[in-house]
């Protein structure tokens, strides 16, 4: 009898090596759990994912993580990941704009934001130059959406929550330095 196992490390940066049962197992970016044993870096959920394939059910597990910086509680609290899902849902109301004259090269600032989960996930060695500046991305982004010649309405929800996400009268914001 076997069964699968997958692990997930929440809210933690990137790993520098998982070993597993004394044997160092490869890092997959492409999530290729056909590779088990494998991880890779959840870049949306900043979760690092061990895939263990089918292990017998009578054998001891052992997994360990060794994260290239400590774990730091204030990425959960800072809501980064629902903060790269909302860009990219600002992200995909602004690219049906192109009626009003609105193109890609007008908001920038808002793609590398909605694309910062997928760097993540490919170049995990990144997360600790990219997270540390998101709040700045957030802010160039709202400057980006203030300046579009988007319909009223497009242009108020995105700039309502790139707000929120900043901070706003009874928002704390975002700020993982």
């Amino acid at each position: 009898n076997t069964r699968e196992y997958t692990v997930r490390f929440l809210y933690s940066w990137p790993a520098e090596s998982v070993v597993v049962n004394g044997e160092s197992i490869p890092f997959s970016p492409q999530q290729d759990e056909d590779e088990s044993p494998c991880w890779w870096y959840d870049g949306s959920e900043l979760t690092v994912v061990v895939s263990l394939g089918p292990v017998p059910t009578d054998q001891h597990v052992d997994i360990r993580v060794k994260l290239r910086h400590p774990l730091n509680p204030r990425l959960l609290q800072q809501g980064i990941p629902g903060a790269m899902r909302r860009l990219k849902a600002i992200k995909g109301l602004l690219d049906g704009q192109d009626i009003h004259r609105v193109f890609q090269e007008d908001y920038q600032n808002v793609i590398h934001g909605a694309e910062l989960a997928s760097r993540l996930t490919y170049y995990p060695v990144e997360t600790l130059s990219e997270v540390p500046i998101f709040q700045k991305v957030l802010r160039a982004a709202l400057n980006d959406v203030t300046d579009l010649p988007a319909d009223r309405w497009a242009k108020r929800i995105s700039k309502e929550h790139i707000a929120t996400l900043l901070g706003g009268p009874d928002e704390e914001g975002i700020d993982v330095l």
